[in-house]
């Protein structure tokens, strides 16, 4: 879910460490062209400027042990609240300790390979429109890649998991409504690393309320 807009297609990173105030601007438009090019090799980044500590862990192990191995020891608040808010709820994506383990037991089973290969006919047929539509396209033409995405997943769901029926307003309504709520999330981001309050205003903050 993304704007219809035109990005390079392989961001080169900074040769340099940006400052932090010029890494949180570019963080807002593309977040993996600002990390400079010792984001690749480090295990892990520290920025500490205006009073505050921020750490980029990069590093595989130490990923797992954040998310997965120690998670008790870490804490997903306040900056999925600040960043989702409401729209997270209590799902897989925010809730934590015994929550968290309830729901990734039930939803593990739909992620074992064996179940996964038994939706590849969906996906892929899914995602024919899409590539047909493409491949007709002249060459030089340009491709609105995050709706026709949000298109071909959404299809995808409906055709496995979900078992409905959505109409194409329907699909068009809760694209639209997923667009207008995620692009915003940058600008959260950013003003959460800055630990500026909640109700902060920053471009698209109405949309993405409404959305």
């Amino acid at each position: 879910m993304a704007s219809d807009a035109t990005i390079v297609e392989v961001p080169r990173p900074p040769t340099r460490r940006l400052p932090f105030p010029l890494l949180i601007l570019r963080t807002i438009g593309n977040p993996v062209a600002s990390w400079s090019e010792d984001f690749y090799d480090e295990p892990i980044v520290v920025y500490r400027t205006l009073g505050l500590e921020t750490v980029f862990v990069m590093d595989p192990e130490l990923i797992q042990q954040i998310l997965l191995d120690n998670s008790e020891s870490f804490t997903k608040r306040p900056l999925y609240d600040h960043v989702l808010g409401g729209a997270g709820g209590k799902g897989l994506l925010i809730a934590e300790g015994d929550d968290w383990r309830w729901q990734r037991r039930i939803a593990a089973p739909l992620f074992r390979s064996e179940e996964l290969l038994a939706h590849v006919a969906a996906f892929a047929e899914a995602c024919t429109p899409v590539l047909a539509r493409w491949s007709a396209a002249g060459p030089g033409s340009l491709q609105v890649i995050g709706r026709d995405m949000t298109a071909a997943a959404m299809q995808a769901l409906e055709d496995t998991i979900l078992g409905a029926d959505l109409s194409a307003a329907d699909r068009k309504m809760i694209a639209d409504a997923g667009t207008a709520f995620l692009q915003p999330t940058p600008w959260k981001i950013a003003l959460a690393a800055l630990k500026l309050p909640e109700w902060t205003p920053h471009p698209g903050s109405l949309a993405m309320r409404r959305g």
